[in-house]
C-alpha cells in the first residue's frame, strides 16, 4: 500500500464517520426539536412549523448523506495530487 492508496483510505474513512455524525446529529436533533415544539403546533400554520422545527435538522440529514454518496468520489479527486507515489 502506497502513500496515496493510504491517504485515501483515510479520507474515505473520515468521509464516512463524518456522515454517519451528520446524519445522526440531524435525527436527534430533529427529534428533540419535535418534542419541545409540540405543544405549539397548529394545523394552520403547518408549512411554518415543519420548517421552523425540521429545516436545521434536514440541511444536516441532506450533508450526511450527499458526503456518504460521495465520498469515494471526494476521497479520489483529493488525493489525485499525490500522483503514483
Amino acid at each position: 500500500m502506497n502513500k496515496k492508496e493510504w491517504v485515501e483510505g483515510m479520507l474515505f474513512a473520515g468521509f464516512r464517520l463524518v456522515s454517519t455524525t451528520c446524519v445522526l446529529a440531524g435525527l436527534i436533533g430533529m427529534a428533540f426539536q419535535l418534542t419541545s415544539s409540540w405543544d405549539a403546533f397548529d394545523p394552520s400554520y403547518l408549512g411554518i412549523f415543519l420548517l421552523d422545527t425540521m429545516a436545521r435538522p434536514l440541511i444536516l440529514i441532506g450533508a450526511g448523506i450527499f458526503l456518504h454518496l460521495f465520498a469515494g468520489k471526494l476521497s479520489r479527486s483529493m488525493t489525485s495530487r499525490f500522483g503514483r507515489s
